[in-house]
């Protein structure tokens, strides 16, 4: 925009009305005659009538136009895709350290709850990315969320953790409501507890559990708590 500003000015001053005409000094360029009358050599006055001047300055201005025609450019076409790409809302780093509170200060819990749990504190930012990822690279026939919602969706994990420590809580909103639900049905098809369980998937076979039997069996409980609840607060 600064440059676009320079360029403009420049071009202002080159259209501004000019003198009939301009006298420049150059004494170490300009050419010399003998006077008779003085009796030593002088130097002639070198004079730009006030066209030539324009000429130059419009010449000029047109150089500065093309130097700058590719940074404008880029600068637009830079600004049309921020404009174009989907806003991608901001995560609050206070929703885990909430979480992390609470299960800190959890009883007792189940070994595989607990396991469940640290799995998914440990790795969540990794499982946010898969779960709003527009083109995955394993199992794409299952519908991600859009990176819109990514906020409810982390969300939506936190409070898989909560509820895996013994706590609960309910949903802001009727859109997080829905989020919620779609959250947990797309991370329970995600989950697999035997190494068997993905063999025959065309993306990738063999693949290692997610977790133990007992912890899947945990986590899942935990979703489908949350698909039963989900729907009513959305009602």
């Amino acid at each position: 925009m600064g440059l676009f500003l320079l360029a403009s000015i420049v071009g202002a001053a080159a259209l501004a009305p000019h003198s009939q005409r301009h006298t420049v000094v150059a004494p170490a360029l300009q050419p010399r005659k003998f006077d008779l009358a003085v009796g030593r050599v002088q130097p002639l006055p070198l004079v730009l009538r006030g066209g030539s001047l324009q000429k130059i300055s419009r010449i000029a201005v047109s150089l500065v136009a093309l130097a700058l025609a590719p940074v404008i450019l880029i600068i637009l076409m830079q600004r049309l895709a921020m404009g174009m790409a989907p806003s991608e809302p901001i995560l609050d780093p206070e929703v885990w350290r909430q979480v992390r509170f609470e299960y800190a200060k959890a009883g007792d819990i189940d070994a595989a709850r607990r396991e469940a749990a640290e799995k998914l504190l440990s790795n969540h930012d990794a499982v946010l990315r898969d779960m709003t990822n527009k083109a995955p690279r394993s199992q794409s026939e299952i519908k991600r969320q859009p990176i819109a919602v990514r906020d409810l969706v982390d969300r939506a994990l936190a409070e898989i953790v909560r509820r895996l420590a013994g706590g609960r809580s309910v949903p802001a909103t009727p859109r997080e409501a829905t989020v919620w639900f779609e959250s947990a049905q797309l991370l329970c098809a995600r989950l697999q507890s035997t190494r068997d369980d993905m063999q025959y998937h065309p993306h990738f076979k063999k693949r290692a559990p997610d977790m133990s039997v007992a912890a899947v069996a945990s986590m899942r409980k935990v979703l489908g708590e949350m698909m039963a609840a989900v729907p009513a607060a959305a009602a």
